[in-house]
């Protein structure tokens, strides 16, 4: 497998594209002049695929390798960060909570207080959980992000729905009505060479 063949299905390539540039489907005679370039495309696409695949198969198996061994490495460190990732967020939450709790137990008192006709300090609210700690390892930062889950598929608005192409194909299956979609039949050209 050489440059100088692979230059040649380009030279081809190139020679084909050139003559369609003038061709103008009128009758038979050019119909068989298009389907016969359409063959050569075919035949071309081939040998140009075979070509390639020459080149990248015995890259495209070491890289299976390659992945395949690191993979075994990456999976235990996948889990160990998970682990640790929820542990951060749980225990988070959990100091929140406790700062909420307290902020709410002073409010309380000071109510109580109030009541009584004493006045309470105000204290200061318990800081929250650092959002970035930093070690000699490393910087590790949460934020808040929003996410979603669907409660009732039913409620939710359109423009936030797609369409499942793969589901409509099934009118090769023979399905040939679903509401809302226009199944119409249109022709493709099949080529062998």
């Amino acid at each position: 497998m050489t440059y100088d063949a692979v230059q040649s299905l380009v030279a081809d390539i190139a020679a084909l594209e050139s003559e369609t540039t003038t061709l103008t489907i009128t009758g038979d005679r050019e119909l068989r002049v298009a389907s016969d370039m359409l063959a050569r495309v075919a035949r071309l696409r081939k040998r140009l695929e075979e070509r390639r695949k020459h080149f990248t198969a015995p890259l495209n198996e070491s890289l299976r390798r390659i992945n395949d061994f690191f993979k075994k490495w990456l999976e235990p460190l996948d889990r160990v960060d998970g682990k640790l990732r929820a542990a951060i967020v749980e225990y988070r939450a959990r100091r929140e909570q406790e700062r909420r709790d307290e902020e709410e137990l002073a409010r309380l008192k000071r109510e109580v207080a109030a009541e009584h006709g004493e006045t309470l300090p105000d204290l200061p609210p318990p800081p929250p959980p650092p959002a970035t700690v930093r070690t000699e390892a490393g910087t590790v930062t949460t934020r808040k992000v929003w996410t979603f889950e669907v409660v009732d598929e039913s409620l939710v608005p359109r423009e936030y729905l797609t369409v499942d192409a793969k589901k409509i194909r099934a009118v090769q299956a023979g399905v040939r009505e679903i509401p809302g979609v226009r199944i119409y039949e249109t022709e493709q050209v099949a080529v062998r060479a």
